[in-house]
C-alpha cells in the first residue's frame, strides 16, 4: 500500500514497537496532515511514548469494534496477524498491512534480498551484508536486525538485505529478488497458534521471490510439500550437489572453488552452514573470490549469539540468549563439543517440548544444568528422570532449578577443578523475567563480569 493511498484513509497503528515508531516517523514526514490513532494492549512506558504527534492513544484490548471503524490498520509485527480483534476487522473489510509492506511499495524494483530462517537469519543477513560491502557493492542491512525497512525510505542502496522474521512475512506484500530459507523448526506457537500456521507464513516468502529461492539442502523436501506449486526452481546450499557447502577446511563450491575458515570467529557447524547461504548470496552479486576470502575472516559473531562475554583460566562464560527453542541450544552444546559445560536453560514457556534437549543431554552429558524459571524447573525434573531411567548418574555439577540468573553465579565455585564453560542458551523466550533476549544476555555478561573481577581480586 503507497503512502498517498494513505492520504485520505482512517489510519490506525496497532502497537508501539520500534517498527510502529518507524512508521509514526515516516507518516509524518510524508503525511504531516493525516491523523493517527494508536492502539496499545498494554501501557507503554514512557520511554514507548511516540515523539511524533498522535490523534489518539488507546490502551486496553484490542476490541474488533473499535478496529473495524478504519479502513487501514498498520500492524507492529509483535501483535498477531491471527488476534481475533485483527481477523474481525480484516473480515469487515478493513486494510492491515505493515511498514514493511508500504517501504516495498514505495520502492518497486529493488535488489531485495530477504532471508529467514527459525534461527540463524540475524547471523546470516549481517555476513551476507559484510560480504557484499567487500566486493564494494552499496549495501544496506534492515528488517528485524533492529532497523525497520520503512525507516531508510529515502535512503538509497545498490543492494538491500533484509532479516525477515515470521511475524513480518506472515502478511507482507512485496516482490523480492533473491528469497534465502535456512532453517526451519517450531517456534512462536503463540504468535501462529500452531505449528503448521508457522512453518506456512514462514515458507511464505519463497512465493514473494521474482527471480531466486535459496534453501538449505535438508529443507527440500518440506518446501517441495508445503509449496508443490512455487514457480522457481530451488537452488540449494549445504550440499555436494550443487552450490556452497562446508569442508574440512573452510568451503567449497560445485564448481571447484574453495575458501578457507582461517579466522572465521563464528562457532559451530550450523554457522558453517550460514556462512554458505552468505556465500551464495555473494555470488548473486558477483563478489570476487578474494575479496571473500579476506571479508570472512573480519566478521566477528553477533551480541547473544554464542558470544564469549568473560573468561579467565578457570571460566569461559558464552551468551547464547538469542537460543529461544530447544533444537537452538542443541546447536550450541553441538558448537561447544568437547567442553565441560555448565548449561543455563529455560524461560517464558511458548508450549514447546524439551525432549530434543533431553535426547542431547544424555547423549553428552554437560558438567552441570541450572534450570531458570518458568520451564527450567520441568527441565531439571525431565532431565533426572531420564537419568534415572538410563541408570546414569547425575552430572557431576548436578542439575539445579533456580530463581534466576544471580542464583546460577553464586553456585559457581570460585576455581574449579578443570575449566568450564557456562552457557547461556536457555531454549525459551524471555519474558517471564526479561523484556527481551537481549535484555536477559547483557544480564549474564554483566554478572559473568563481576564474577570474573571478584575472582581476580582474591
Amino acid at each position: 500500500m503507497k503512502l498517498s493511498t494513505l492520504a485520505q484513509a482512517r489510519v490506525a497503528l496497532l502497537g508501539l514497537g520500534l517498527e510502529s515508531h518507524a512508521v509514526l516517523h515516516a507518516l509524518q514526514r510524508h503525511l504531516p496532515a493525516l491523523a493517527v490513532e494508536v492502539f496499545c494492549e498494554q501501557p507503554p512506558t514512557a520511554s514507548a511514548l511516540p515523539a511524533q504527534a498522535v490523534d489518539r492513544l488507546h490502551v486496553g484490548p484490542f476490541a474488533a469494534a473499535a478496529l473495524q471503524q478504519f479502513d487501514v490498520l498498520i500492524k507492529s509485527p509483535g501483535i498477531s496477524l491471527y488476534h481475533p480483534a485483527v481477523q474481525a476487522a480484516q473480515a469487515a473489510g478493513v486494510v492491515v498491512t505493515s511498514g514493511s509492506s508500504i517501504w516495498f511499495s514505495e520502492r518497486p524494483g529493488e535488489r531485495v534480498v530477504a532471508i529467514t530462517g527459525t534461527k540463524g537469519k540475524s547471523t546470516t543477513a549481517s555476513l551476507s551484508a559484510h560480504l557484499l560491502r567487500a566486493g564494494g557493492v552499496d549495501t544496506q542491512l534492515a528488517g528485524n536486525i533492529g532497523v525497520p525497512l520503512i525507516s531508510l525510505l529515502d535512503v538509497q542502496a545498490e543492494a538491500w538485505v533484509l532479516e525477515l522474521s515470521s511475524f513480518q512475512i506472515a502478511d507482507l506484500q512485496a516482490s523480492i529478488e533473491l528469497a534465502v530459507l535456512l532453517s526451519l523448526f517450531d517456534e512462536h506457537l503463540d504468535w501462529h497458534r500452531s505449528a503448521a500456521r508457522y512453518r506456512a507464513d514462514k515458507l511464505r516468502l519463497l512465493t514473494l521471490a521474482r527471480q531466486q529461492v535459496l534453501v538449505a539442502s535438508a529443507l527440500v523436501a518440506d518446501v517441495r510439500q508445503t509449496l508443490p506449486a512455487l514457480s522457481l526452481p530451488l537452488h540449494t546450499f549445504g550440499s555436494a550437489a550443487a552450490g556452497w557447502q562446508p569442508c574440512e577446511d573452510g568451503w567449497q563450491h560445485a564448481d571447484g572453488r574453495q575458501l578457507s575458515a582461517a579466522g572465521f570467529a563464528l562457532r559451530g557447524q550450523h554457522n558453517r552452514l550460514n556462512a554458505c547461504a552468505a556465500l551464495a548470496v555473494a555470488d548473486r552479486f558477483a563478489v570476487p573470490l578474494p575479496a571473500l576470502q579476506r571479508a570472512l575472516p573480519e566478521f566477528q559473531p553477533l551480541a547473544h549469539r554464542l558470544q564469549t562475554v568473560a573468561g579467565n583460566q578457570h571460566y569461559a562464560f558464552i551468551n547464547d540468549s538469542i537460543a529461544t527453542t530447544p533444537l537452538a541450544t542443541v546447536m550450541a552444546l553441538q558448537a561447544l563439543a568437547g567442553e565441560r559445560i555448565c548449561l543455563i536453560a529455560g524461560g517464558y514457556d511458548r508450549g514447546l517440548a524439551w525432549d530434543v534437549l533431553l535426547d542431547a543431554l544424555l547423549a553428552c552429558p554437560p558438567h552441570a544444568v541450572f534450570g531458570l524459571p518458568d520451564t527450567g524447573a520441568a527441565l531439571v525434573s525431565a532431565l533426572q528422570q531420564r537419568l534415572q531411567q538410563a541408570g546414569l548418574p547425575l552430572p557431576p555439577g548436578g542439575v539445579h532449578a533456580v530463581a534466576d540468573l544471580d542464583a546460577v553465579f553464586a553456585r559457581l565455585p570460585a576455581q574449579p577443578q578443570q575449566p568450564l564453560s557456562v552457557l547461556l542458551s536457555p531454549g525459551a523466550a524471555s519474558f517471564s523475567q526479561f523484556r527481551n533476549f537481549e535484555q536477559r544476555g547483557e544480564h549474564f555478561a554483566a554478572l559473568a563480569q563481576g564474577f570474573i573481577n571478584a575472582a581476580a581480586s582474591h
